[in-house]
């Protein structure tokens, strides 16, 4: 599939679903789209491949940020240059581009039209967004994946090379002490081959969003296009009370909702994780839960849930390959 700007606009937007509240917002990544670099980028073609479909012997790597929130995303300008970096301290070339997560999308897009390499139609969280690398899908699954080797190019365009580590957490720390205060940079790493890429992260995560955006935009029915199984009907709700709590490296609150005929549940928010408490059940991570504006029809930010918000609710299934895990 050939992504046009159609496409992506579909992607943003079912994305910001399966994000569970994490990634950029939906406003910040439409921003992005609209950017002057990235529209002079839009007459490239940009693939988007199932793994079925590149030949064996290849290896990709993924493209993310790492650091502040708060920070601007990073012009890809000079991201070649980190990409050349590796291939040469590797020695392997790079076929193709793995994102890191659901609700980034436009990084890994400006990524792939800059190095006009294609994006492989999957995604190292399991369909989603999660804050911590041992939730990885290929960690959950028994995988010995690293980021490692990998390069860090910053906001000025120096390059960092971080050589194999112990493992991820080690990773992870390395990389966290290289980012400058209140910044981010790019990372360049966590390769692997097209081999592992069939066998544990088949699941195709950027064509499912492109499908549960275009339902939205459509105004059709959507929960077909969810990638598992409700497990509750869709719970209508206003948030009547939302409280921020102080944690390290989250951003949490705890919030209350209430519905029109009188229930009322608590969400917690912990960037990503999210714990939903009804009457009598309780659904947490690695359960999908996703908190949607039917208005705007789109996906909400965890930072968008706040007093007086009108959302709706959606828990599904955590995919197969977290049954025993949680």
């Amino acid at each position: 599939m050939q992504l046009s700007q159609r496409n992506i606009k579909d992607l943003i937007r079912g994305a910001s679903v399966f994000a569970c509240g994490g990634g950029l917002s939906f406003k910040e990544q439409n921003k992005l789209l609209q950017i002057k670099r990235i529209q002079q980028l839009m007459s490239r073609d940009l693939d988007l491949v199932k793994a079925d479909k590149l030949r064996d012997g290849l290896y990709g790597v993924t493209i993310t940020e790492v650091g502040s929130a708060k920070a601007p995303v990073m012009d890809k300008t000079k991201v070649k240059k980190a990409l050349l970096c590796l291939e040469k301290k590797t020695g392997k070339k790079v076929s193709f581009l793995i994102p890191g997560e659901l609700g980034q999308e436009m990084i890994i897009i400006e990524a792939a039209l800059r190095l006009k390499l294609p994006i492989v139609d999957t995604d190292l969280s399991g369909c989603r967004a999660v804050p911590r690398l041992s939730d990885l899908a290929l960690v959950v699954q028994g995988s010995k994946f690293q980021l490692s080797p990998l390069v860090l190019l910053d906001r000025t365009g120096k390059l960092s090379y971080v050589p194999k580590q112990n493992d991820l957490n080690q990773d992870e720390k390395v990389v966290r002490k290289r980012v400058p205060k209140n910044e981010v940079v790019t990372l360049v790493g966590g390769m692997i081959s097209v081999k592992l890429v069939r066998k544990r992260l088949n699941y195709g995560s950027f064509s499912k969003a492109i499908n549960l955006g275009k339902a939205l935009r459509e105004k059709e029915s959507f929960l077909s296009r969810l990638p598992t199984k409700c497990l509750v009907k869709p719970i209508k709700a206003e948030v009547v009370q939302a409280t921020e709590l102080s944690s390290q490296g989250f951003d949490e609150k705890q919030v209350k909702l209430a519905t029109d005929r009188g229930e009322e549940f608590v969400l917690k928010i912990q960037n990503e994780y999210m714990e939903l408490k009804t009457e009598d059940k309780k659904f947490k991570f690695p359960q999908m839960i996703m908190v949607l504006d039917l208005t705007q029809r789109r996906g909400l930010h965890s930072s968008e849930v706040v007093k007086g918000k009108k959302l709706v609710i959606l828990v599904a299934e955590a995919f197969d390959f977290w049954k025993g895990k949680i």
